[in-house]
């Protein structure tokens, strides 16, 4: 497919984004595009049904992922697609039309198969595959953060530090909850190593703008439908290849259930287990100078390897 006319910015100064970013969200002032956006272009002009993409970003190790234009994988995830309306501007933190959703909960589950959740919760969240991170409420934060096994907060660089180890505890996951739907994130996708033997929890404490960032999306398969105003999540799998498309109108997504099994764990939880609301000092604190972290320092996989 080819697209014609289309008009891109071209950025002469940046800080801190050493590279270009493809723009994909609605425009930030709503009602007013300055020009056609990219998927405004790919519809207008029927490369694609309506303004709609599905987003796989893949596990760290793994090397693939991809973004479907106008389309659904459904060997690319479990279970069915949670439609989610996206907040009305008015409605969010920032004033801005990006994809913010609502979070309803929050849990973990251990290695040794206990799990626990939050009570019911609603706090805006922004689904930004630019990000590295996430950035949570300073509560949820803690919680999670205290959470992972042996962990300790470094108020210098303000990460909660554990044991590289830790992330090859297969059956450990952050679990985050959007309506009936869950999204397990395993500890290794979750634990970045952000020197060579130096591991964090990918998250940090905000009391602005609450932003899921790929710390969150590579667990997640996530359709983007700004037609319809609704984000689809679902359990990110990989059982293979089915596409779909995704049409138009009221039901342009399609309500199919993904092709792979869920491997997610057997025990589960009532609410209240997790407490995600209250001020608490850090069961633990490192001692000592913590490690100097920077933004280039973020990455997947290894820090030998970026």
């Amino acid at each position: 497919a080819k697209i014609k006319s289309q008009i891109l910015g071209v950025g002469f100064e940046s800080t801190d984004i050493p590279l270009g970013i493809l723009g994909l969200s609605p425009s930030v002032n709503p009602g007013v595009s300055p020009y056609p956006y990219l998927l405004d272009s790919m519809a207008s002009q029927d490369i694609i049904s309506s303004r709609a993409f599905s987003l796989d970003l893949r596990s760290i190790d793994n090397p693939s992922g991809a973004i479907i234009f106008g389309g659904v994988d459904l060997g690319k995830f479990s279970g069915s697609l949670e439609k989610l309306p996206m907040l009305d501007p008015s409605d969010t933190p920032s004033g801005a039309d990006r994809y913010w959703i609502v979070l309803s909960g929050v849990g973990m589950t251990y290695p040794d198969g206990q799990v626990e959740e939050s009570e019911e919760i609603a706090v805006p969240v922004f689904l930004d595959s630019g990000g590295t991170l996430s950035r949570l409420p300073s509560t949820i934060f803690q919680a999670i953060g205290d959470s992972f096994p042996g962990s300790q907060y470094d108020p210098e660089s303000g990460f909660y530090i554990v044991d590289c180890s830790t992330a090859g505890q297969e059956s450990g996951s952050v679990d985050f909850i959007f309506g009936s739907k869950k999204i397990r994130v395993p500890y290794a996708d979750f634990i970045w190593e952000v020197q060579s033997g130096v591991c964090v929890v990918g998250v940090l404490p905000t009391e602005d703008e609450p932003v899921f960032g790929d710390s969150f999306l590579r667990a997640a398969y996530v359709v983007y439908d700004q037609d319809n105003r609704n984000l689809h999540l679902a359990q990110a799998a990989n059982c293979g290849e089915q596409i779909v498309e995704i049409g138009s109108g009221e039901d342009a997504v399609p309500s199919s259930t993904g092709k792979c099994k869920d491997s997610g764990p057997t025990k589960t939880a009532g609410g209240g287990g997790l407490d995600v609301t209250a001020t608490r000092a850090p069961t633990r604190t490192a001692a000592g100078s913590g490690p100097a972290v920077t933004n280039s320092d973020f990455g997947p996989g290894p820090a030998g390897t970026r």
